[in-house]
């Protein structure tokens, strides 16, 4: 019984540990400390590697700092690791216009909106 309520307590301790980072590095953005925010964006990775949102996380970070190699790379891992997630599709398209990749950021639109057609940002 010990074994298994340790592993249930690790199973609920990560996921809440990585998603308590990426709301920390949403305050911090918001407060303007982007290094704070990048630096608990980078520890939720860590603590939870294959999830999207703190790889989303660098991306929006990275944007604001104008790195947007930086951004893309992020946003890129961010819909691998959670490929039907419309919102990292969205974010990366966004991120492939500012750097001038049109048609890149075209397709990976397309791919964003066929995973939510009927979301207002997509409807005229």
């Amino acid at each position: 019984v010990t074994t298994i309520g340790v592993a249930a307590l690790a199973t609920i301790a990560v996921p809440l540990t990585a998603v308590t980072l990426v709301r920390q590095s949403q305050m911090d953005a918001s407060s303007g400390d982007l290094n704070a925010a990048q630096s608990k964006a980078l520890a939720a990775q860590k603590v939870q590697p294959s999830a999207a949102s703190p790889y989303l996380q660098e991306a929006l970070v990275a944007e604001l700092q104008g790195d947007l190699r930086r951004a893309a790379k992020a946003a890129r891992t961010a819909t691998v690791n959670e490929p039907t997630n419309w919102r990292t599709w969205l974010v990366l398209s966004r991120i492939q216009a500012e750097l001038n990749q049109v048609n890149k950021s075209i397709s990976t639109y397309q791919r964003a909106r066929s995973l939510n057609p009927r979301s207002q940002l997509f409807t005229k």
